[in-house]
Protein backbone atom coordinates (compact mmCIF):
# COMPACT_ATOMS: atom_id res chain seq x y z
CA UNK A 1 0.00 0.00 0.00
CA UNK A 2 1.79 3.66 -1.23
CA UNK A 3 0.91 6.86 0.68
CA UNK A 4 -0.97 9.24 -1.12
CA UNK A 5 1.66 11.92 -1.25
CA UNK A 6 -1.30 14.05 -3.42
CA UNK A 7 -0.46 18.07 -2.73
CA UNK A 8 2.73 17.47 -1.40
CA UNK A 9 5.33 19.13 -3.86
CA UNK A 10 9.07 18.45 -4.21
CA UNK A 11 11.16 19.72 -1.70
CA UNK A 12 8.29 18.90 0.56
CA UNK A 13 7.88 15.87 3.19
CA UNK A 14 5.30 14.01 5.46
CA UNK A 15 6.46 13.70 9.26
CA UNK A 16 5.78 9.73 10.11
CA UNK A 17 5.50 8.86 13.55
CA UNK A 18 6.34 5.20 13.21
CA UNK A 19 2.55 4.30 14.28
CA UNK A 20 0.01 3.03 11.70
CA UNK A 21 -3.35 2.74 12.97
CA UNK A 22 -5.75 0.08 11.10
CA UNK A 23 -8.64 0.85 9.33
CA UNK A 24 -11.31 -1.63 9.94
CA UNK A 25 -14.42 -1.25 7.17
CA UNK A 26 -17.98 -1.03 8.73
CA UNK A 27 -20.24 -3.94 8.19
CA UNK A 28 -24.03 -3.66 7.88
CA UNK A 29 -26.38 -5.49 9.64
CA UNK A 30 -28.11 -7.98 8.05
CA UNK A 31 -31.02 -9.76 8.14
CA UNK A 32 -30.70 -13.24 8.40
CA UNK A 33 -33.94 -14.63 10.39
CA UNK A 34 -37.74 -13.42 10.02
CA UNK A 35 -40.90 -15.42 11.94
CA UNK A 36 -44.41 -14.52 12.58
CA UNK A 37 -45.74 -14.99 15.84
CA UNK A 38 -49.07 -13.70 15.86
CA UNK A 39 -49.22 -10.20 14.72
CA UNK A 40 -45.83 -9.70 15.99
CA UNK A 41 -42.75 -9.66 13.44
CA UNK A 42 -40.05 -11.61 14.90
CA UNK A 43 -36.37 -10.54 12.73
CA UNK A 44 -33.02 -11.53 13.62
CA UNK A 45 -29.75 -10.73 11.80
CA UNK A 46 -25.55 -10.38 12.21
CA UNK A 47 -22.74 -7.82 11.50
CA UNK A 48 -24.08 -5.93 14.16
CA UNK A 49 -21.76 -3.07 15.99
CA UNK A 50 -21.87 -1.17 18.81
CA UNK A 51 -24.28 1.88 17.47
CA UNK A 52 -27.80 3.26 17.41
CA UNK A 53 -29.94 2.35 14.87
CA UNK A 54 -33.35 2.72 13.23
CA UNK A 55 -35.80 0.34 11.98
CA UNK A 56 -38.00 1.49 9.43
CA UNK A 57 -40.85 0.30 6.96
CA UNK A 58 -42.94 1.00 4.12
CA UNK A 59 -45.74 -0.51 1.92
CA UNK A 60 -43.99 0.61 -1.03
CA UNK A 61 -40.39 -0.96 -0.97
CA UNK A 62 -39.43 1.92 -4.28
CA UNK A 63 -40.24 4.60 -1.47
CA UNK A 64 -37.92 7.98 -0.90
CA UNK A 65 -35.97 6.95 2.34
CA UNK A 66 -38.10 10.07 3.84
CA UNK A 67 -40.67 8.53 3.05
CA UNK A 68 -40.54 5.26 5.49
CA UNK A 69 -42.01 5.34 8.80
CA UNK A 70 -40.00 5.35 11.79
CA UNK A 71 -40.89 1.78 13.37
CA UNK A 72 -38.08 1.68 16.40
CA UNK A 73 -35.10 3.27 17.68
CA UNK A 74 -32.40 1.19 19.76
CA UNK A 75 -29.47 0.90 20.26
CA UNK A 76 -27.09 -2.82 19.29
CA UNK A 77 -24.83 -3.92 22.29
CA UNK A 78 -22.13 -4.73 20.11
CA UNK A 79 -22.86 -8.36 20.11
CA UNK A 80 -22.41 -10.41 16.91
CA UNK A 81 -25.67 -10.87 15.97
CA UNK A 82 -29.40 -9.36 16.99
CA UNK A 83 -33.17 -10.40 17.77
CA UNK A 84 -35.81 -7.66 17.58
CA UNK A 85 -39.59 -8.33 18.23
CA UNK A 86 -41.88 -5.61 15.93
CA UNK A 87 -44.73 -5.58 17.80
CA UNK A 88 -48.74 -5.53 16.26
CA UNK A 89 -47.45 -5.04 12.94
CA UNK A 90 -49.65 -7.28 10.72
CA UNK A 91 -52.93 -6.06 9.21
CA UNK A 92 -55.50 -7.44 7.23
CA UNK A 93 -55.75 -3.84 4.87
CA UNK A 94 -52.17 -4.67 4.10
CA UNK A 95 -50.84 -6.68 1.52
CA UNK A 96 -46.86 -6.25 1.97
CA UNK A 97 -44.77 -4.48 3.76
CA UNK A 98 -40.48 -4.08 3.98
CA UNK A 99 -38.11 -3.60 6.30
CA UNK A 100 -34.59 -1.67 6.62
CA UNK A 101 -32.31 -0.78 9.08
CA UNK A 102 -31.14 2.76 9.11
CA UNK A 103 -27.66 3.51 11.18
CA UNK A 104 -26.47 6.68 11.35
Amino acid sequence: MGINTNGISSGQYIEFDGTIDRIVPQTLPQFTGIAVNGTNLNLSGSNVLASSYVLVASTNLNAAPAQWTVVMTNTFAGETGFNVTVTNVFSASVAAKFYRYRTP
